[in-house]
């Protein structure tokens, strides 16, 4: 989850969710982190701000940092400054880009914040090379076919390029976007990747495991997740009657 405040502390919000984390799960077993986000039109020392509290309040679940907001509002250099002391702390990093702007707007997160999660990414389609660059670098991808269409990044739900970035070997991840706004959800998400773009059990497994590996956690954490993941998959297939299909 994202949160953006310039009312109340960022360790008063992390904290209380933390509390209904801890709470609500007490067994910890559900993994969760808190991205703490910049607005596009933060003023660099409003986002240098935002850092320090981000920093100091990693023992309520803060893991990482995000750039929020339409791509047009400010260019991302000047949150570079930001994003590497963020870096130096030990926070992941990741941004909103392609989703209201073009593939350039993708490249300027990349180059000028070094993040290795891209929220929408959308319009990156728009250039091949850069489609190139994401997957032989890894950088994940966490899409939002609901939304990218609800907001016309896309004329029609089978014009999202979530299949061609898959199959291009960009390491996406499937996700809901605002669940009020949108009214959307994961399962729905995963439903429409089957119906609509024919993505397989499999398939639907490997974007699983992106979501492992892209995610903000140390690396003993994700190996955990991982063996979990793959535990309930084989569950899930014994369960299934012998003539079901993908």
């Amino acid at each position: 989850m994202t949160i953006a405040s310039h009312r109340v502390p960022i360790g008063e919000i992390a904290q209380a969710i933390y509390e209904a984390y801890r709470e609500a799960v007490p067994s910890g077993e559900l993994e969760f982190g808190i991205l703490v986000g910049l607005f596009r039109r933060d003023l660099p020392e409003v986002a240098r701000s935002f850092v320090r509290q981000a920093i100091d309040a990693r023992m309520y679940g803060v893991v990482g940092l995000d750039l929020l907001a339409h791509e047009t509002g400010s260019s991302a250099a000047t949150f570079a400054n930001a994003f590497g002391t963020a870096r130096e702390a030990g926070l992941g990093l990741r941004a909103h880009a392609g989703e209201g702007a073009g593939p350039q707007s993708v490249w300027d997160v990349i180059r000028c914040l070094g993040v290795s999660r891209i929220a929408h990414g959308t319009k990156a389609a728009e250039d091949p090379e850069l489609v190139s660059y994401l997957a032989a670098n890894g950088i994940t991808v966490d899409m939002c076919p609901t939304s990218n269409y609800r907001l016309r990044v896309v004329n029609e739900i089978h014009d999202h390029p979530v299949r061609r970035f898959f199959e291009a070997g960009v390491k996406i991840t499937v996700s809901s976007d605002d669940p009020l706004f949108f009214n959307s959800n994961l399962t729905g998400e995963l439903e429409m990747l089957q119906r609509v773009f024919g993505f397989t059990a499999e398939e639907m497994l490997e974007l699983a495991g992106n979501g492992i590996d892209g995610a903000f956690l140390p690396q003993e954490k994700k190996s955990r997740l991982h063996r979990l993941l793959t535990q309930k998959h084989r569950e899930a297939l014994r369960a299934m009657p012998e003539n079901a299909s993908d």
